[in-house]
């Protein structure tokens, strides 16, 4: 499509919602960079109402550390042939803490911006953009491109919520030039149980029951998992409730172990 044609139906657009009132630059803060390397518009002292927490953080996030990098996200920015703007993906989703690289291409034949916010700050950086067709932004969430430009934001994302994000020269965003921006809770992760231990069982009769002592004297089979083979044992029983019923003669299962060099029964059945 002709760029003239393109930029004078954006220009329309966006005529009956503000009366032009001369131009300016608008930026703030660190810029987003194009693939040479290079920022757009001047910096400015003023914050013109990004969404802020209480510490004067910006709530969708800030710039992130690339080392720290999860994954990448490629978006186009692009014009259709029905004269409408769009981006491609159009829906985001992100984890909160999550920190990704958004690598944005302009494929179409006129200049566009990307920038991420919540709704209400938005709104008030397109009204001011109304004003004054020619401000650029150059906030760390923001990216202008001229046709066949790319470039990349590095971002973490702070908390959770619904966000947006959109171009803000005027005529784009409501020629479609918008989409929505999530970011959910991270998904705690799965801690496996702890593995239990298998008890080892071994047949035996019980000889002899020494209340007194805590202890057993057993004939039992092999116990394999102390290496030793069928004989007559006295075993210690740590815990005497174990020995509550046993009577010489009984054949039972038992489960014992080498504590501290010291041959226990730790369970009966």
């Amino acid at each position: 499509m002709n760029k003239l044609l393109i930029a004078a139906f954006a220009t329309m657009l966006a005529a009956g919602t503000a009366n032009a009132a001369g131009t300016g630059n608008h930026s703030h803060g660190e810029e987003a960079k194009t693939e040479e390397g290079h920022g757009h518009g001047a910096g400015h002292s003023e914050d013109h109402g990004h969404g802020v927490d209480h510490h004067g953080a910006m709530v969708i996030g800030q710039p992130g550390d690339e080392a720290a990098v999860t994954r990448t996200i490629e978006i186009n920015m692009m014009e259709k042939d029905d004269g409408s703007m769009v981006f491609e993906p159009a829906e985001l989703e992100f984890k909160m803490g999550e920190t990704v690289r958004l690598k944005m291409a302009n494929k179409g034949e006129i200049a566009h911006e990307f920038v991420m916010d919540e709704h209400s700050p938005l709104m008030e950086h397109k009204v001011s953009m109304e004003k004054y067709p020619e401000m650029e932004h150059a906030d760390p969430n923001s990216i202008r491109l001229e046709p066949g430009e790319s470039g990349e934001i590095i971002w973490t994302f702070a908390n959770t919520g619904k966000f947006e994000f959109a171009c803000l020269i005027p005529g784009h965003y409501e020629a479609g030039m918008r989409g929505d921006l999530a970011v959910t809770e991270q998904v705690a992760a799965t801690v496996a149980p702890a593995a239990v231990a298998e008890v080892a069982w071994t047949k035996g009769e019980i000889k002899k029951v020494d209340a007194a002592q805590s202890k057993l004297t057993i004939k039992h089979d092999p116990i394999k998992n102390l290496d030793m083979p069928s004989m007559t044992m006295v075993f210690y029983v740590p815990d005497a409730k174990i020995l509550g019923g046993l009577k010489p003669g009984q054949k039972r299962q038992f489960a014992f172990d080498n504590m501290s060099g010291r041959l226990v029964v730790n369970q009966v059945k």
